[in-house]
């Protein structure tokens, strides 16, 4: 699920790409912004970058809702 506008995907891969066309294509990394989960559940937590977002992300609130940041995608492909 994308955390930023709840959309549902079945698998990693199909997140990270909606994330890359529909948020970090459109500059959503480009300032800090708060993590929408957070205020969902009441708290407040201030994200800067896609890194950022994405090892936090994985680290708060699980595996299943992260993206791989652009970056670390490029790195990854390199690597196969």
């Amino acid at each position: 699920q994308c955390l930023f506008c709840l959309k549902f995907f079945t698998f990693r891969g199909g997140l990270t790409r909606h994330n890359e066309n529909d948020h970090f294509s459109k500059g959503a990394f480009d300032r800090p912004f708060p993590c929408g989960e957070c205020g969902r559940q009441g708290k407040r937590h201030v994200v800067d970058g896609a890194e950022y977002w994405s090892n936090y992300v994985e680290t708060c609130h699980g595996r299943k809702y992260t993206p791989m940041p652009p970056r670390h995608r490029k790195e990854v492909r390199l690597a196969e």
